[in-house]
């Protein structure tokens, strides 16, 4: 089976930066699950060696109990050195995200400071986002003004 649609892998970057809120990281599972679990996947592009491969997952969420893959992403990440997770809580200072050490404030806000601490080539990035409409709008408004390749999935529907 293949996956229609535009939000898959971009094969022509050796970087690829997820971005999702929430459910948001979905997609990204299932690339990352695809991309361990079959060697022959993506299809080859000149210039781009597979074992160039650099995934750097970055979700942001209210409260941690909303990351519902984390334990798995922590793992990946963990087993992989080509695989990273960055998880943020845009209200640490509430009850239900007691005991919370990680990084703080929301992933639309904080995606310029991980892209500037990566140091990575725009030219051989791309900047994928999918979850919260404005997320993904702020993330986009974000992006116009650099080098960075990006693209954007959108389930949900128009106001209009």
């Amino acid at each position: 089976p293949r996956a229609k649609g535009i939000f898959v892998l971009q094969p022509d970057f050796k970087n690829h930066i997820f971005v999702g809120t929430v459910t948001g990281v979905v997609p990204y599972i299932s690339m990352l699950r695809k991309f361990l679990n079959d060697p022959s996947w993506p299809e080859p592009v000149e210039g781009v060696a597979r074992k160039d491969y650099q995934f750097h997952v970055l979700e942001g969420a209210s409260y941690l109990d909303e990351f519902g893959y984390d334990e798995e992403l922590t793992k990946l990440a963990e087993e992989n050195d080509f695989i990273h997770f960055y998880p943020s809580v845009s209200r640490p200072t509430e009850e239900r995200n007691g005991g919370w050490s990680g990084a703080e404030g929301r992933i639309n806000v904080l995606i310029e400071d991980y892209l500037e601490k990566l140091g990575l080539d725009p030219k051989e990035t791309c900047v994928y986002a999918c979850g919260h409409p404005q997320m993904i709008e702020d993330v986009g408004a974000r992006m116009e003004s650099t080098d960075y390749t990006f693209i954007e999935e959108r389930f949900w529907k128009d106001d209009e």
